[in-house]
C-alpha cells in the first residue's frame, strides 16, 4: 500500500485519494504553475490508520447520536472522536515513509494542510471547515497530522457534513505537507470579480505578511480589480494594516503591530499585480472554470499556495436591481451638460456600434442623472473608460497621425450636418423631416468621433515626449476642442427651428426647447413617424419636467430612461451621495456581501472572541451579530443569526463566505460596529445602500 506521494506526481485521477486541495496543486504543478515544493499523506492511509487503531466502527457509534438540533451534542462528538484518534500512534510503517519524504525534500518549516475528499470540489466549498497548521518542524509533524484528521471530526465539519447530507463514512482526509513559504506580501484572488459577477475581471486581495491574516478576516487587505483581457489595473483600494503575520523560529506565528507609515504603503506593486493576474487566468484557463487563488510572495517570487473552484458566485443567477448593479461598477462624474436629453440618447446607438467597430469593444456605460433639478451631468462607467484610455494610449502610440485623420473625418460630418440644417430652413415637411433624421446619423457618428478624438488627445498629451510631432498634433486637437461646442450649437438652433415649424403647424401648446430637452431621439423618431401622438408627448415632456428622470446607456440592460418619481429619486439620491464627500455621522458603513431582504431590523448581540461565542451561544437566534471577525468555530451558529457584521475583513474572509454560502445578509469591513453598538441596541441594516443605523427611540 502507498502511504504518501510526490505533490509533482498527483494527477486528476488522485482526487479520491489526494483531495480537493492535493489535486488541485499537483494539477497546476503538471502546468508549470510554480507551487510549494511538498507531497500528501494519502487518503486510504487515514482509513489504514483508523482500520489499525480499531476506531471506524466507534467513531460511526458516536455520529449516530448526533442532533443536528442540539450542538451541544455535535460538540460532544467532536470531542469525543478528536480525543481517539489524536491518542493513537501512527503504525510505523506510515511514519516511516512520512518522515523519509520529509528528509528527502530538506525542508525545515512546513505547512500541514487538510485535504477533504470533498473538499473545494464544484459543488461544495468547506470554507475552512478542515484545519491546517504552518511553520511546522519535523518533531511535530505527526501530531499535527493527527490533529488534520481529526479535524474531519470539528465541531462545524459534522455540522456542514451533516446538513450537506454527506456521508460520514464515505467523507475522507488527505493532508498535504509543503515547504514553508516566508511570504513578504500574500493574499487571495478570484478569477471573476465576486461584487460585480464581472467574468473579465480578476480581483485580488493583498496584505503584508503570512497569508492566514487575510483569511482570517483580521485585517481589512488592500483590493485590486484588473481587467483580464487587458492585464490593466481597474481600482486600487489601499487600506491601512495594523498588524502583520510572520514567521517564527518555534512552532508558531508571530502577530506583530505594523506601524501607520508601513500599513498605509501598497501591498503588492504595479507589476506583480498584473504578474499575479496573468498567472490567475493561466489557471482559470487550465481548470476551465472561475477559481479563487491563496498565493504569496516571497523574494519577489509569486507561488500559488491553494486554488479551489468558487461555488458561491455564478454570472447565470437572476439579474440584479438596478441599484446593485450600479453599485458594482464604480463610476465617475463627467462634466455637466445642458439639458439635451435628445442629443445624449442620439448618442446611445453609435457608443455600441461606431466605437467597436473602431476599438473592437463597446463605449463605456453612461448616464445622465440630475443631481440637480433640470441640471444633469454625465456620469460615466470608470472601469470602461479606463480600459477606452488604455486601448487609445496603445493607437496614439502606434500611429499619431491618427488623431489628424479623426479630426478630418469630424469636420467633414459637421459640414454635412450644418448644410442639412440649413435645408430644414428651406423646405417642406416631409423634406424636414428627412434632413432632420440625415442631421441625427451624422450627429451619432460626430459624437463617436468626439470621444475618440477626446481620447487620443488625452493620451497624446499624457505622452508627447515618447511621440513625434506631437506638439503639431496638441495644437490641432485644442483647436478642434474649442471649434467643436460652436458647431454643436449652430446644429442646435436648427433643429429648434425645425421643432418650432412642427409645433406651429400642429397648434401645440409646447415650447420646442421642451421636445430637445425632454425626449429622447427615439420617442422623438416615433413621433415623426405618428406611432406616438402630440397628446402622448405632451404628457411625457410633463411628466419629466415634475418627476425627473434618468437616462441610462449600459451594456445587458433594457432600460434606457426611468421617470417614475420614486425610481428617479433613489438613484439620485445614490449618485448625490456617491458625489458628496459629507457622510451621515450616525449612520456606519461597510461593505454588503450577500443582501437578503432591503431592510433588516433587529436586536444586537455582541460577541468579540470565542470565549464570548461560548457564553452567549445559546442568545443568538434571530439577533444580528456583530463581532470584530468571525472564525470557523462560528459555523454552527451563523445560521441562528439574522445577519452579521464585521469590523474587519475583505470579501474573502471568513464572514464573507459563509455569508455568501448561508445566504445570510452580511456586512464587513465597518471599522467600528462593536465599538458603536451594544447587546440589546435595535439596530437597521440598509442593504441597499450599505449603512447600519441605531433605531432612535422615542422619548
Amino acid at each position: 500500500m502507498k502511504y504518501v506521494e510526490n505533490l509533482n506526481k498527483i494527477t486528476d485521477i488522485d482526487l479520491k485519494i489526494a483531495g480537493g486541495k492535493g489535486t488541485s496543486l499537483g494539477k497546476m504543478i503538471q502546468n508549470n504553475i510554480l507551487v510549494p515544493a511538498g507531497f500528501v499523506i494519502l487518503a486510504p492511509t487515514f482509513s489504514y490508520f483508523l482500520q489499525k487503531n480499531n476506531l471506524k466502527n466507534i467513531i460511526n457509534q458516536i455520529i449516530t447520536k448526533v442532533n443536528l438540533k442540539d450542538i451541544n451534542t455535535i460538540e460532544k462528538a467532536s470531542q469525543q472522536i478528536k480525543e481517539l484518534i489524536i491518542k493513537k500512534e501512527l503504525p510505523n510503517e506510515v511514519k516511516q515513509e512520512i518522515f523519509k519524504q520529509f528528509n528527502n525534500m530538506g525542508m525545515n518549516f512546513v505547512a500541514v494542510r487538510s485535504s477533504g475528499i470533498l473538499e473545494d470540489s464544484i459543488k461544495t466549498s468547506w470554507a475552512g471547515e478542515l484545519d491546517s497548521f504552518l511553520n511546522i518542524k519535523i518533531n511535530d509533524l505527526e501530531t499535527k497530522i493527527k490533529q488534520c484528521w481529526a479535524s474531519l471530526y470539528n465541531t462545524r465539519a459534522i455540522y456542514y457534513a451533516l446538513t450537506k447530507h454527506i456521508n460520514m463514512e464515505e467523507n475522507t482526509i488527505a493532508v498535504v505537507i509543503q515547504k514553508m513559504i516566508n511570504s513578504e506580501v500574500s493574499g487571495v484572488a478570484f478569477s471573476i470579480n465576486p461584487m460585480s459577477k464581472e467574468p473579465n475581471q480578476n480581483f485580488v486581495e493583498a496584505a503584508f505578511g503570512l497569508g492566514e491574516i487575510v483569511v482570517s478576516g483580521k485585517i481589512i487587505p488592500d483590493c485590486y480589480i484588473v481587467d483580464k483581457n487587458y492585464h490593466l489595473i481597474l481600482n486600487k483600494e489601499i487600506n491601512t494594516q495594523t498588524k502583520i503575520l510572520t514567521h517564527s523560529t518555534k512552532n508558531n506565528s508571530n502577530e506583530q503591530i505594523l506601524s501607520p507609515e508601513q500599513g498605509n504603503k501598497q501591498k503588492l506593486p504595479d507589476v506583480d499585480i498584473i504578474k499575479l493576474s496573468k498567472l490567475i487566468n493561466q489557471i482559470e484557463k487550465y481548470f476551465e472554470r472561475p477559481v479563487d487563488i491563496e498565493w504569496a510572495q516571497e523574494k519577489k517570487q509569486l507561488y500559488i499556495i491553494q486554488c479551489r473552484p468558487i461555488t458561491t458566485i455564478t454570472t447565470k443567477n437572476k439579474k440584479d436591481s438596478l441599484l446593485t448593479y450600479l453599485k458594482n461598477q464604480q463610476w465617475f462624474f463627467g462634466l455637466r451638460t445642458d439639458q439635451s436629453l435628445l442629443l445624449y440618447s442620439a448618442k446611445r446607438k453609435t457608443y455600441k456600434e461606431y466605437i467597436k467597430n473602431e476599438y473592437g469593444i463597446d463605449f463605456s456605460e453612461s448616464l445622465l442623472v440630475p443631481l440637480e433639478k433640470n441640471y444633469p451631468i454625465r456620469v460615466f462607467n470608470l472601469w470602461h473608460m479606463k480600459i477606452f484610455h488604455h486601448l487609445s494610449k496603445i493607437k496614439i502610440s502606434k500611429e499619431a497621425n491618427l488623431l489628424k485623420n479623426y479630426i478630418k473625418e469630424d469636420e467633414k460630418v459637421y459640414t454635412q450636418i450644418i448644410e442639412y440644417g440649413q435645408k430644414l430652413l428651406t423646405n417642406n415637411t416631409n423634406n424636414k423631416i428627412k434632413y432632420y433624421k440625415k442631421i441625427i446619423k451624422l450627429y451619432e457618428i460626430a459624437s463617436a468621433q468626439f470621444l475618440i478624438i477626446f481620447s487620443l488627445g488625452l493620451k497624446l498629451t499624457e505622452n508627447q515626449d515618447k511621440i513625434n510631432n506631437s506638439k503639431e498634433l496638441i495644437k490641432m486637437h485644442d483647436h478642434w476642442r474649442n471649434s467643436v461646442a460652436f458647431k454643436e450649437e449652430i446644429m442646435i438652433n436648427n433643429l429648434l427651428s425645425f421643432f418650432k415649424f412642427l409645433i406651429n403647424e400642429k397648434k401645440l401648446k409646447i415650447k420646442p426647447l421642451s421636445l430637445i430637452n425632454y425626449l429622447t431621439a427615439s420617442e422623438v423618431e416615433k413621433w415623426l413617424q405618428q406611432k406616438l401622438t402630440d397628446e402622448q408627448i405632451i404628457e411625457i415632456i410633463k411628466k419629466r419636467k415634475r418627476n425627473g428622470y434618468i437616462y441610462l446607456n449600459l451594456r445587458n440592460r433594457k432600460e434606457e430612461i426611468i421617470d417614475e418619481l420614486k425610481e428617479v429619486n433613489k438613484l439620485q439620491q445614490y449618485f448625490l451621495k456617491l458625489n458628496s464627500n459629507e457622510k451621515k455621522q450616525k449612520a456606519l458603513t461597510g461593505q454588503m456581501i450577500h443582501k437578503g431582504k432591503n431592510k433588516i431590523k433587529g436586536e444586537v448581540i455582541l460577541i468579540k472572541d470565542k470565549n464570548e461565542l461560548k457564553l452567549k451561544s445559546n442568545l443568538i437566534k434571530n439577533k444580528i451579530l456583530i463581532a470584530i471577525q468571525t472564525s470557523p468555530h462560528y459555523i454552527p451558529y451563523l445560521k441562528q443569526a439574522k445577519a452579521i457584521i464585521t469590523d474587519e475583513g475583505g470579501i474573502t474572509c471568513h464572514a464573507a463566505i459563509i455569508a455568501r454560502e448561508l445566504k445570510i445578509t452580511c456586512m464587513i469591513g465597518t471599522k467600528i460596529a462593536t465599538k458603536s453598538f451594544k447587546d440589546g441596541d435595535i439596530i437597521i441594516i440598509d442593504a441597499e445602500n450599505g449603512i447600519v443605523e441605531k433605531e432612535e427611540k422615542n422619548e
